[in-house]
């Protein structure tokens, strides 16, 4: 059981790192939802804008530079504070390759059985946090970040409208499915290392 936790932890980090770097899934947020017309920033302007923000979480470079848009000092402390998780969860995603690789290594048997139940965990987690998505959402931010720099004001802060809420269940969304393709190649992965095991051991 300990080794399913573990994993769940490792498939988390490692999805919440893919997520991260995928800039493409805001680009097919901003056309899903119209966002660039309601917000009346040109679509280009604010993937330039959301490329920036990423690289400057990940350490890529020191600042955002950041166009059409206005950012206070409370929020610029929260996307330092975002970067320190960010690297956190980095360090921890390449942890977890490496504990994920040794666990297919010594334990496909018992690790094989656990991803029906993984599967059934991720689709009771997914719909409490759609169905309940601002609520969790709150919690999160008022747990990890206590001095309420995540609180944006839009009038100081536009930046905000161009990271919606509805962005961020959006991302849970892809989390979850992010999560259950990395899962669905292990487990495919495992079951075929056991038929070739079994077979080994029949001849």
């Amino acid at each position: 059981m300990f080794s399913f936790l573990l994993a769940i932890v490792a498939l988390i980090s490692i999805s919440i790192t893919l997520i991260t770097w995928c800039v493409p899934l805001y680009a097919f947020f901003i056309w899903s939802t119209h966002l660039a017309e309601r917000i009346k920033i040109p679509s280009t302007l604010l993937i330039d804008n959301y490329r920036s923000l990423i690289l400057f979480i990940t350490h890529c470079q020191p600042t955002a530079h950041l166009q059409a848009v206005t950012i206070d000092h409370s929020a610029w402390q929260h996307f330092y504070q975002v970067r320190t998780l960010i690297s956190i969860n980095e360090l921890l995603s390449i942890a977890s390759i490496r504990y994920l690789i040794t666990l297919y290594r010594q334990q496909p048997l018992s690790f094989y059985f656990y991803w029906r139940t993984f599967y059934a965990s991720v689709a009771l987690g997914s719909a409490m946090l759609i169905l309940n998505f601002r609520f969790f959402f709150i919690k999160f931010h008022q747990l990890v970040f206590p001095d309420k720099t995540w609180q944006f004001n839009a009038q100081s802060s536009s930046v905000i409208n161009m990271l919606p809420l509805s962005y961020f269940a959006f991302l849970v969304c892809a989390l979850v499915i992010t999560m259950c393709l990395i899962s669905m190649c292990y487990y495919y992965s495992l079951r075929w290392k056991l038929r070739r095991i079994s077979s080994e051991r029949c001849h």
